[in-house]
């Protein structure tokens, strides 16, 4: 990681402003290192850039939460990414599912529907392992 980010700050020096792919590949590696509040700083800062996070920006993001067992962030992140009218796709729904069940914050599907009706009406059709894990 910390070589990464010397290629990072090296970038931006040479006046090479990292992209959304840069960000999230940067958040992707501060995340799996288990560096959640640094993952978070370099989201921010890609937001501050004026950058749209995209799928895989969000995605990574709330998986890095997920890691970092930060649940309720993982949840206010997925309502900003549906806010924004980004599609939830299956792994974000397995990543958001997983960190819920894991710290027992099953109450977020009673304040705003059922979990699974939300699936639904945002069509998108989650595999079995989603559905295996929404009726744990």
């Amino acid at each position: 990681v910390d070589k990464a980010y010397k290629v990072f700050e090296d970038m931006k020096r040479r006046h090479c402003e990292p992209d959304t792919f840069t960000y999230t590949i940067m958040i992707r590696m501060t995340g799996k290192s288990g560096k959640t509040d640094e993952s978070l700083a370099l989201f921010q800062a890609m937001l501050e850039k004026g950058f749209t996070p995209n799928l895989i920006a969000y995605n990574t993001m709330i998986e890095s939460l997920a890691k970092g067992r930060m649940a309720d962030k993982a949840v206010l992140l997925f309502t900003k990414m549906v806010e924004n009218d980004c599609q939830p796709n299956e792994f974000t729904y397995s990543v958001l599912l997983n960190v819920l069940v894991a710290e027992g914050q099953l109450s977020y599907f009673a304040t705003c529907g059922t979990f699974m009706t939300r699936v639904i009406k945002m069509r998108t059709c989650p595999c079995w392992r989603v559905y295996a894990v929404a009726v744990k």
